[in-house]
């Protein structure tokens, strides 16, 4: 069985609209269920959800590749709940203080069962959005087994991200170029996301946070991967409304704010940031050309 390439159409949005809307449906079921269950009677709800989504996901798989790529996603993320759940009633579950905290040998098992299960249903059904569960998970497990949370944490969180980049590069190359999409896109998270972590407060964090930006923007361009442009745009945005925030309160530079804030300053601000965007869109048009 080939990969599957799903391409944009409007009946491929509905399908991937409603089989994302089934997942955050499942999610709150779960919610409502462990509010009104104990421990094993929630195992068996859940060993229930995920006979149910796997099941329509084996019955689609000869029909509607799509709608059974989408329904084992979801029947992946109950394979975690019910595990989850059940070492839960036999007391096996830790309960660590956050993502990371501590070393938890039940936590450690269980994100690599969840890898595991995630990997077996790409292998079964070659579904690319599987693949942000697999790397997903993968970055988890690693980052879980090696750190503690908080600084080392994200410096983990950010040599994973880059190792991953010349990997999903090498993915785009061949056959198995449609999982290098969201190979990249893991990257690009886990590299923004430890960045944020760092550059979150202050004038310098964020002017860096814009031009780690621009650096995200100029791997689109290499890699060909827009999904780089999409989280540079984001990074850049949040730098951008930092400093229309304290260009409006405060005042920047020569710019000193005295009174009331002033209105005028939002939708310049907003100007500048757009002109940004259209000057990078240009330049890539440009070089695409040439």
């Amino acid at each position: 069985m080939e990969i599957l390439r799903p391409r944009w159409s409007s009946a491929t949005f509905l399908l991937y609209a409603g089989g994302l809307t089934v997942l955050a449906a499942a999610n709150s079921a779960y919610t409502y269920l462990a509010s009104q269950y104990g421990d094993a009677a929630f195992a068996a709800w859940a060993l229930l959800m995920l006979a149910v989504l796997l099941g329509i996901a084996v019955a689609k798989r000869g029909r509607t590749r799509i709608t059974a790529g989408l329904f084992a996603v979801s029947a992946s993320v109950a394979f975690t709940v019910f595990v989850g759940a059940l070492w839960r009633w036999f007391g096996w579950l830790s309960q660590p203080k956050s993502l990371f905290h501590g070393f938890h040998l039940s936590m450690l098992a269980l994100e690599l069962l969840s890898l595991w299960f995630a990997s077996g249903l790409r292998r079964g059904f070659r579904f690319p959005l599987l693949t942000l569960l697999v790397y997903g998970w993968s970055w988890v497990f690693v980052t879980d087994l090696v750190s503690n949370g908080g600084n080392w944490s994200a410096t983990v969180t950010l040599l994973f991200g880059l190792a991953l980049l010349p990997a999903a590069a090498a993915v785009d190359g061949g056959d198995r170029r449609p999982y290098g999409f969201w190979m990249h896109v893991v990257s690009g998270l886990t590299v923004g996301g430890a960045l944020v972590f760092w550059w979150h407060s202050g004038n310098w964090h964020f002017a860096l946070l814009a031009l780690a930006g621009l650096v995200f923007v100029g791997v689109a361009e290499v890699s060909g991967r827009s999904s780089w442009a999409v989280l540079g745009a984001v990074g850049i945005a949040f730098a951008g409304a930092h400093f229309i925030f304290e260009w409006w309160r405060h005042g920047l530079l020569f710019f000193s704010a005295h009174g009331e804030p002033r209105g005028w300053v939002p939708p310049v601000g907003l100007a500048i940031l757009g002109a940004v965007y259209l000057a990078l869109g240009l330049g890539l048009t440009r070089r695409a050309r040439g």
